[in-house]
């Protein structure tokens, strides 16, 4: 909550800052000429359920550098990032649940299309794909190192929101998404056979798709 209340207390200065610089330009402050848009968003982000595997919610963050063509479409290379707990449930395998820090990352590259482009504020959709790294660690000493993962997967993402230009060089931007990781076998609790014994394991490889999502308002600097 603290990085959402300081994201928030960066954009509110930055916007004070730049109100006053070049305002009367608004009106022309998105043209149809070539430009490069860097974003660093803060937000809230839904971590999803599959199987007996709950991701919590958590504050997410984003960069993004994007380059508009004169079509009328943004091309969107994207980084978002969050960190938070995670629980595996009991099931046969599992007596209990583990508790486990997560670690997640999307690489994405996309793109943005505006319903208008010639006005400060423009609306937009977007689309994705990509790949997103899950990591889990155990966070109590009970639970063997088999829980310890790091799984690379599939991803892709859709989403709207809304572009501000306060002046020609920054803006504001608010965006909700829908984050769709990909898995290939199956998803949750299966079993791993190592010198030490017989041990629960998790693992990510499903052909179904579960749903994550984030909502985030940033500021972007325009050249």
């Amino acid at each position: 909550m603290k990085q959402l209340f300081f994201s928030i207390t960066v954009i509110l200065i930055c916007f004070q800052l730049t109100a006053q610089y070049d305002i009367t330009s608004n009106k022309n402050a998105y043209s149809n000429k070539t430009n490069f848009e860097f974003a660093v968003n803060s937000g809230f982000f839904i971590g999803g359920h599959i199987n007996n595997y709950d991701i919590n919610n958590a504050i997410d963050y984003s960069v993004a550098l994007s380059f508009s063509l004169p079509s009328g479409t943004d091309i969107e290379l994207s980084y978002t990032g969050a960190n938070p707990k995670s629980v595996l449930e009991n099931n046969d395998l599992l007596v209990g649940s583990v508790e486990l820090q997560t670690h997640i990352h999307y690489l994405q590259l996309g793109g943005i299309r505006y319903l208008t482009r010639n006005q400060s504020l423009r609306p937009y959709g977007m689309l994705s794909i990509g790949a997103v790294n899950i990591k889990t660690k155990a966070i109590y000493n009970t639970a063997p190192d088999d829980f310890d993962t790091d799984n690379w997967l599939f991803a892709a993402t859709a989403g709207v929101g809304l572009k501000y230009d306060i002046n020609r060089h920054i803006g504001l931007r608010l965006q909700g998404r829908a984050l769709l990781p990909m898995t290939f076998t199956g998803s949750g609790l299966g079993i791993n056979i190592g010198s030490g014994g017989i041990y629960p394991s998790l693992s990510l490889n499903s052909y179904t798709t579960f749903i994550q999502g984030d909502i985030s308002l940033g500021i972007y600097f325009k050249f």
